[in-house]
């Protein structure tokens, strides 16, 4: 069973996602933060992602152990992944997922945003 567990490296919760650009292996996120300034969420070495409104993720929350129930937070780390198992099948198994997280990232409203990656995320104020 997937277990969802609070980013502790970025402890900015995240109030609107502003946009979400993605493609050749990287992601970049800018949103503003609760506190209303500016911030940029820099991923490389992505090898898959996914960007939905809430609607898509009714449900998973249901059917997973986090601490989003508790105590909202913008930014989990995912163990056990199903998202990570899918990526292996679907990929024949040809690239390794030894190393890999799957990072969720939610704002306040309803967007949602799932990344596969071998690296940790920058976090830098303002926008590029």
């Amino acid at each position: 069973m997937e277990e969802w567990i609070v980013y502790e490296r970025i402890k900015n919760k995240i109030e609107l996602i502003e946009s979400f650009t993605g493609g050749n292996m990287k992601c970049v996120i800018c949103f503003l933060g609760e506190d209303k300034n500016e911030y940029t969420l820099s991923f490389d070495d992505v090898y898959d992602f996914r960007y939905a409104i809430e609607t898509a993720f009714i449900g998973r929350d249901a059917n997973t152990t986090s601490e989003s129930s508790q105590n909202f937070n913008s930014i989990y780390i995912v163990e056990e992944s199903e998202y990570i198992k899918k990526f292996k099948h679907d990929t024949c198994e040809c690239i390794s997922t030894e190393n890999m997280k799957h990072f969720i990232i939610f704002d306040s409203i309803d967007t949602g945003i799932e990344i596969l990656t071998i690296k940790e995320p920058l976090f830098n104020t303002g926008h590029r």
